[in-house]
Order: structure tokens, then C-alpha cells, then sequence
């Protein structure tokens, strides 16, 4: 440091606010900058057709579709949308512990009780 280079002092040690302004100033462009680079390889692959799913993906489910498995097993209600290797009676078990009875593949088993 010398006369010709002094020191930079913050706001908060009387160097007024020029280094805020710079910092303001630096956080902006990058961001911006960020910011304009994802639009573009965003744009980029939208023009591909690569940011959505296939329609029978869509009617499928994400997790069964590109996963190959439930997202939340223990909410299983349709018997096709169980993970390989369930077991049978652990569909909708979660209902038959609910109510107390035995799950069962009926439409009015796979209904939770509604709470009071």
C-alpha cells in the first residue's frame, strides 16, 4: 500500500459506500449472467423436445415411468402401480390398519375413513 494505491475501507470503516457499490454491481452481473446462460441451454433443450416427459410417461406416473417404482409404496391403492416384489396383502394394508379390518381389492377398501 502506498499513496498512489491506498487501501480500500468499507462502509462500516468510514470508506463510505464505493466497495458496497462494487460488490452490488458484481453480484448483479453474475447473476445475470447466470441467469441469461440457463435460458439459453433451457431454450436449447426445449427446441430439442427434451424437457418433457413422454405422454405415456405423463399417463404412467414420473416415478413408475423413469424409476420403474412408486414413489411412496406404503400409498399403493391400484395393484399395477406396485413395485415388483410387493407382497399382495401389503396394498392398501395402510387402510386395513385405518379401519381395522382386512385389505381387500374392493373400491370401497381402498377409501380412508374420513377423521371427525
Amino acid at each position: 500500500m502506498d499513496a498512489t494505491n491506498p487501501a480500500l475501507t468499507g462502509l462500516f470503516y468510514g470508506g463510505g459506500a464505493t466497495v458496497l457499490k462494487a460488490q452490488c454491481l458484481g453480484s448483479l452481473i453474475v447473476c445475470a449472467s447466470t441467469f441469461a446462460v440457463a435460458m439459453a441451454v433451457f431454450g436449447v433443450l426445449h427446441m430439442l423436445g427434451l424437457l418433457r416427459i413422454s405422454k405415456e410417461g405423463e399417463v404412467q406416473g414420473m416415478d413408475l415411468h423413469e424409476h420403474g417404482i412408486s414413489a411412496y409404496p406404503e400409498y399403493v391403492i391400484a395393484p399395477s402401480a406396485a413395485p415388483a416384489g410387493l407382497p399382495a396383502e401389503a396394498i392398501n394394508a395402510h387402510v386395513a390398519a385405518l379401519t381395522g379390518s382386512r385389505a381387500s381389492s374392493s373400491p370401497s377398501a381402498t377409501v380412508a375413513p374420513s377423521v371427525l
